[in-house]
């Protein structure tokens, strides 16, 4: 019951500091709660999805770094935040390939204006790439007095899961939406069933990654 509370509060107070870090280095051009409050549904879900992938990363996190003594907490501290930057600086990448696809049009600005294909895309990119990088820790192994060495791999490990999604979500987009321009119609046309089959492939694929390192 200690355990249970202790890291719970660990994982609790560590996704209210990664959607605070997305909000401010991701969402830095928008007031998420006045868009929330306004009915804004992309805003909205774009947050709730932040909201999982963060859940997800500390969660792997949590598992992976055995122990209650202060190693594990240091671990699992800095852990988290070497991932949830590698899932920020993604963010970014899509956000300035959004930028130079639709004439440096601004990804927050869209979804402001209710862009829901945009958030549903965007929202899948997020979790999809979370869960690959969950898969780390089956990787990793766990050393409670190489601060370091547990850093950096998580660092080079996550970022690598994380363009090698990006790489296999463009193939299998280009195979399975054959004929049909997806950037097109998500980023002009607003076509939330192109923007949901992206989604669905995102996660998909994901859980594919993190199945080959568990199986």
């Amino acid at each position: 019951a200690l355990g249970m509370l202790i890291f719970g509060s660990i994982g609790i107070v560590l996704v209210k500091v990664g959607r605070y870090a997305h909000d401010k280095v991701v969402l830095n051009r928008l007031d998420k709660n006045q868009m929330i409050s306004e009915k804004n549904v992309s805003v909205g879900l774009v947050d709730a999805a932040s909201s999982i992938a963060s859940a997800i990363i500390i969660k792997s996190i949590i598992e992976w770094a055995t122990g209650a003594d202060v190693n594990t907490f240091i671990a699992i501290l800095s852990g988290s935040m070497v991932v949830l930057s590698v899932l920020l600086l993604t963010t970014r990448i899509y956000e300035r390939r959004y930028a130079s696809n639709n004439q440096d049009n601004s990804f927050q600005r869209d979804l402001c204006k209710g862009q829901l294909a945009l958030a549903i895309q965007h929202s899948g990119n997020l979790i999809g790439t979370a869960i690959a990088v969950s898969s780390a820790g089956s990787i990793l192994v766990y050393e409670p007095n190489s601060y370091v060495s547990n850093m950096t791999g998580w660092l080079v490990v996550s970022g690598g899961l994380s363009v090698f999604l990006i790489i296999l979500s463009s193939v299998s987009k280009r195979i399975i939406l054959s004929g049909v321009n997806w950037k097109t119609e998500v980023d002009l046309h607003h076509n939330v069933g192109i923007a949901s089959i992206e989604f669905v492939l995102s996660i998909g694929l994901a859980l594919l990654i993190t199945g080959l390192f568990l199986g």
